[in-house]
């Protein structure tokens, strides 16, 4: 079963996405901040994607978080959302994808399917 570290500040969007993540049968660790999930990907070790907010409280935003998994773990894949695409400012890595937000569950599935062909 596939891991997968859902980072969103906002409890709501943490709970629909795990639930459908877990329906199409993945396993997967919450964090409430980019903080929380470098903390969960230097404890843990294992995981097998990363889904994070961009915007959030903290010392880190997502993008941050996604800088720290492109130099500590670069295969890791790392799909980046948000309600706000300008805030992105920067080109996608190789193991990265965009999801704007408000999204729905089969538009989730299709940017994980991209990842993890990649």
């Amino acid at each position: 079963m596939k891991q997968i570290l859902v980072v969103d500040d906002e409890r709501l969007i943490r709970t629909i996405m795990s639930e459908i993540l877990q329906s199409h049968g993945y396993s997967v660790t919450l964090a409430p901040s980019a903080d929380e999930a470098r903390g969960v990907l230097e404890d843990h070790g294992h995981c097998d994607m990363v889904i994070t907010d961009i915007q959030m409280p903290g010392a880190w935003d997502g993008l941050a978080l996604a800088d720290h998994v492109a130099r500590e773990l670069p295969s890791l894949p790392v799909l980046i959302m948000t309600g706000r695409p300008e805030m992105l400012g920067r080109p996608l890595r190789g193991n990265e994808r965009f999801l704007s937000k408000p999204f729905g569950a089969d538009q989730l599935m299709a940017k994980i399917d991209e990842l993890e062909k990649r």
